[in-house]
């Protein structure tokens, strides 16, 4: 007889990695959401340089089907823009859920735009960020679910190459440019944007919310 397989206890969480990344950076997340909350995690794997939009949102929307619910989206930087076009495209369709949302440039990237204007750079970043990060469609959540974001303060990364900021920032990611409109609920944490998947204050706010609709401290 085959043992039954346990419903996690909280539900599934797809994790969707940023640009010219592979997931691997987010397996202390991973494990931590599993372990300390009862999440069963998943990593969603796409190609930044050769993916296009309509493909993945396809592909992460059958993830979600097939996993137990309900089915949580968790994306870090560029993944969580390529969350958003799939619900754009088929959220009416998509288990229920919470949505988190890391460092994710929801109204485009200065970074990116700075880059890209380098000679051949714009080759380096792909077709699809370069639609995300750098001719970003303007967005709002009008979906009828709860949507976090957490934006790093401390400013140190690739930005300071391409120039730095005049505000605040991960290093790579202003937090201006992660204000979604329509969000539930937000918080500041000084981290990187490349230390995002390995913080643990990160991993207890993103358990915390993916749990409850909540921040410890909502802004």
């Amino acid at each position: 007889m085959t043992a039954r397989v346990p419903e996690p206890r909280l539900g599934s969480c797809i994790l969707v990695h940023g640009l010219w990344m592979t997931g691997l950076e987010l397996t202390p997340l991973r494990q931590r959401l599993r372990s300390r909350f009862g999440f069963e995690t998943h990593q969603f794997q796409y190609s930044s340089l050769f993916s296009d939009e309509a493909d993945t949102a396809t592909r992460l929307a059958a993830l979600a089907h097939s996993l137990p619910g309900p089915v949580h989206f968790l994306g870090h930087s560029l993944g969580g823009l390529l969350i958003l076009d799939c619900f754009e495209r088929q959220g009416a369709s998509l288990p229920p859920g919470r949505v988190l949302l890391m460092g994710s440039p929801v109204n485009g990237a200065q970074t990116a735009r700075k880059f890209s204007a380098w000679f051949g750079m714009r080759a380096v970043l792909g077709a699809m960020p370069h639609r995300q990060l750098v001719d970003a469609p303007a967005r709002v959540w009008r979906q009828a679910r709860d949507l976090g974001v957490i934006a790093g303060t401390l400013p140190i990364g690739l930005g300071l190459v391409a120039g730095g900021f005049d505000g605040p920032n991960d290093g790579t990611v202003q937090v201006r440019e992660t204000l979604l409109e329509g969000r539930t609920a937000m918080v500041t944490l000084p981290v990187t944007h490349a230390g995002m998947g390995l913080s643990t204050a990160v991993a207890h706010q993103a358990g915390t919310f993916l749990s409850t609709g909540r921040f410890d401290r909502d802004r």
